[in-house]
């Protein structure tokens, strides 16, 4: 008796685990889609924006200029 609750409890310990590990996968491939891939600076108007998109220029969401992205 006292093995299969043994047994029991270690199975649902390997099944949490199973479960936290897929679902902390998919929460940091989430994640990772939302990383801002480039900052700007639009120098007419003085606003710093991040754009998703890996682009090499981008408009200003205030004055619609086109910047290219801030190289650190």
């Amino acid at each position: 008796m006292e093995a299969y609750f043994i047994a029991s409890l270690c199975l649902l310990l390997l099944l949490y685990i199973l479960y936290e590990v897929h679902f902390e996968n998919r929460h940091a491939e989430h994640y990772e889609q939302l990383q801002v891939k480039h900052a700007f600076y639009c120098s007419k108007c003085n606003v710093i924006y991040t754009c998703l998109e890996a682009v090499d220029v981008a408009a200003c969401p205030k004055c619609s200029q086109d910047n290219t992205y801030i190289k650190f």
